[in-house]
Parts: C-alpha cells; sequence; structure tokens
C-alpha cells in the first residue's frame, strides 16, 4: 500500500427459519401408524409435516395387529420414545416387523417315522416347533420308516398328504404313524 486505504463492508441478517420439516418414513415388512405430539405427522408408508424452528416433537410408534415396533433411525435410535428437537430439517425412519407365530408338531412314534418342512426349520421327532413370520404358510410332509405306515394329521390338517398350514396364529399338527404287520 503506498496511499491510505478505506474498505467498507456491509453485513445483512440472514433470517433464520421459522420451520422446519420432520420427514418420516417407515421400513420393515410390518405394518403401522406413527403419530406426532403436536399434530401433523400421522402417517403409515410416510409422511412430512413441518414444525417452528426449536420445537420438540415427541413421535410414537404403533404397530397394526400381526406386527410389532422394532425401532427407530435416523434423528432418533432404539425401540424407546423418540424425541426431536426442531433445530434443521429431519429425518426419522421407523421399523416395523411381523410378529412370529409358532406352529407346533407332535409325532406319536417317532421310531416310525420323521415329519419335515417346506420352508425348512422342521425336522424332528417327537415334539417340535418353528416360529415364522404371521401370514407364512408351511407346507408338512410326513416319512414313515420302512416297518410303518403314515395313518394321518389330525390338529390344523387332516388327511394322508401333505399338510399345508397358513399361520397367522398358533397352531398345532399331529402325525400319526403305526407298524406295519410284519409276518
Amino acid at each position: 500500500m503506498t496511499a491510505a486505504q478505506s474498505v467498507t463492508a456491509t453485513f445483512a441478517n440472514v433470517p433464520v427459519s421459522s420451520t422446519y420439516v420432520l420427514s418420516v418414513s417407515k421400513n420393515g415388512l410390518g405394518t403401522g401408524i406413527v403419530a406426532s405430539n403436536p399434530a401433523g405427522i400421522n402417517c403409515g408408508a410416510g409422511c412430512s409435516a413441518s414444525f417452528t424452528s426449536g420445537a420438540t416433537v415427541a413421535l410414537e410408534a404403533m404397530p397394526d395387529a400381526g406386527s410389532t415396533f422394532v425401532g427407530w433411525g435416523g434423528a432418533c435410535t432404539g425401540a424407546g420414545s423418540c424425541t426431536v428437537h426442531m433445530s434443521q430439517l429431519q429425518n426419522v425412519t421407523a421399523t416395523f416387523a411381523l410378529q412370529s407365530v409358532t406352529l407346533t408338531i407332535t409325532n406319536t412314534a417317532t421310531d416310525l417315522g420323521q415329519v419335515s418342512s417346506s420352508p425348512a426349520g422342521i425336522n424332528c421327532g417327537t415334539t417340535c416347533s418353528l416360529s415364522v413370520p404371521s401370514g407364512a404358510v408351511v407346507t408338512l410332509n410326513a416319512k414313515p420308516s420302512k416297518f410303518a405306515t403314515f395313518v394321518g394329521w389330525s390338529g390344523a390338517c387332516a388327511g394322508k398328504g401333505s399338510c399345508t398350514v397358513a399361520l397367522t396364529q398358533a397352531k398345532g399338527v399331529t402325525a400319526t404313524f403305526k407298524r406295519k404287520n410284519l409276518k
């Protein structure tokens, strides 16, 4: 610099947003609703709402029948309560899973035959069980030993062929085998 210089700086206030958007999305195979307090969020698959800057928003996950709430992701974590402080754009994910139901199989004579399933999971003797998501369909097959015959199913199935069970609640099936008359 060879001479005196003057500089002027001008500053302007940048307005702070008076509202921020809270977006909620759903994850998992289960279903349910997420609602907020204060009101604004009330959705299943996903939605968003604007809240005043500085607001505290409590989210509640309510699983539908046959589903369970697993947990939060994004601005909230864990399976407990979800409280979001609106100081910026916020994203929250609610994960719902299908509830498990149990199919219990009783085999009247394990030395005379075995029961297996599709999907895999049952290949048992006297008593065994398989937990599957609510709504699953399980097919059971009975395989008698060479010294036995398969008499049939009772409980959630009847007859002598394959046993197919749609599971929306816990169910039980009995497989009955009998020894062949050998001479």
